[in-house]
């Protein structure tokens, strides 16, 4: 038998048992460690294609989420309510501070208008783009209709620099929950989802500084009702009242 090591000699004791021994002791921690790590990577995967699977079944929903952004010169509040209607129509209504505002979006153009606006802001919808316009939510409504891309550990896709591991059982407000735990060193964030185990739904997502030292937002599903009816006026542009 040859025994090879990488950038040097191979050392006397080679042949002793003591050596052999080393060798098969190193051996088979690695491959533990191995199979530890490919049992977790499935565990993830499993849960991953739950959610998808969830998401992409869920034809019609209503929601109502508080995200509170924590910030250095105070913790700012915002609420949203909105629907749902697949593949891509989406209606939210923002509050934040006294100030209001609509996004939507027929699944062809995004609108957008506030209290103050003498005009509809109009784009044509991409997910990157809705994201943006929703930049004060998470994957907890983003995942509605971009669910096959935020959901996959798969080259391109949102989730494939990310390190991912599981947290089971952990309670929050009366309930249990599975966490999908997130480090993204490419954008730099720490963020926990916290899955229903029944539903495999996110209803709620904590995200982090990557060492996890500092909680940048907290955002909730109040609630969340699926199979709704919802007039296809919701999602078209906004007329702004004179």
């Amino acid at each position: 038998t040859v025994v090879l090591e990488s950038r040097g000699v191979l050392p006397k004791e080679t042949g002793t048992k003591e050596h052999m021994t080393r060798i098969i002791i190193f051996c088979a921690v690695a491959l533990a460690t191995a199979s530890m790590s490919l049992a977790a990577d499935k565990e993830v995967e499993e849960l991953l294609l739950a959610m998808r699977k969830a998401y992409k079944e869920v034809k019609t929903a209503t929601f109502t989420l508080e995200a509170t952004i924590l910030a250095e010169n105070g913790d700012i509040t915002i609420k949203m309510a909105g629907g749902f209607k697949s593949p891509n129509k989406m209606y939210v209504d923002v509050e934040s501070m006294e100030n209001t505002a609509r996004i939507s979006t027929d699944g062809k153009d995004i609108f957008a208008v506030s209290d103050k606006s003498t005009s509809v802001f109009t784009r044509k919808f991409t997910n990157d783009d809705m994201g943006q316009f929703l930049r004060y939510a998470n994957l907890e409504v983003i995942n509605f209709y971009d669910w096959k891309r935020q959901l996959s550990t798969a080259k391109g896709d949102n989730m494939h620099d990310s390190k991912l591991s599981i947290r089971r059982n952990q309670k929050w407000i009366g309930k249990t929950w599975i966490v999908l735990e997130e480090a993204a060193p490419t954008v730099g964030v720490y963020v926990e989802y916290y899955v229903d185990p029944e539903t495999h739904l996110v209803w709620r997502t904590v995200r982090m500084s990557l060492d996890k030292e500092f909680t940048q937002g907290d955002f909730i599903l109040k609630s969340l009702k699926t199979g709704v009816k919802i007039d296809d006026s919701k999602f078209k542009k906004p007329v702004i009242a004179e």
